[in-house]
C-alpha cells in the first residue's frame, strides 16, 4: 500500500496553489493544447501533411503571389498609365530643351553676376 503525500512536502506547512490565475483543470487543458500545438509544429517542420493538405512549404515558388486582387490590378494599371504619361512629358521637355539650346545663339548659360 502506497503512502499519499501532501503537496506541502514533509515540513507540514500548508502551501497555497502554485498558480493563482488558473485552476488545475484549466492548467491541464492548456498543457494538452500546448502539447497538441507542439506536435503540429513538429509535423509541419518534418513535412508531414495533415488533413486537407495543410502545412507549410519551404518552396520559394510558393512565396510569390499567383493571384492579384482586382484592386491591385487596377492600381498597377493606373501606375503604368501615369508612368507612360510622365515619360511622354519628359521626352517633350528634352526635345524642347534641345531645340531651344541650339537656337539660343551663343549666349551661354545665362547668369552673370
Amino acid at each position: 500500500m502506497g503512502v499519499q503525500r501532501s503537496e506541502g512536502g514533509g515540513d507540514g506547512k500548508k502551501k497555497g496553489p502554485s498558480n493563482y490565475t488558473f485552476n488545475n483543470v484549466e492548467m491541464n487543458q492548456m498543457g494538452r493544447e500546448n502539447e497538441r500545438l507542439l506536435g503540429r509544429m513538429i509535423d509541419i517542420k518534418a513535412g508531414k501533411r495533415g488533413p486537407a493538405g495543410g502545412g507549410f512549404s519551404h518552396n520559394e515558388t510558393y512565396d510569390r503571389r499567383k493571384h492579384m486582387s482586382s484592386n491591385a490590378i487596377n492600381r498597377r494599371r493606373k501606375d503604368d498609365k501615369i508612368a507612360r504619361e510622365n515619360q511622354k512629358i519628359a521626352n517633350r521637355l528634352r526635345s524642347v530643351a534641345s531645340t531651344s539650346g541650339r537656337s539660343g545663339g551663343g549666349g551661354g548659360g545665362g547668369g552673370g553676376g
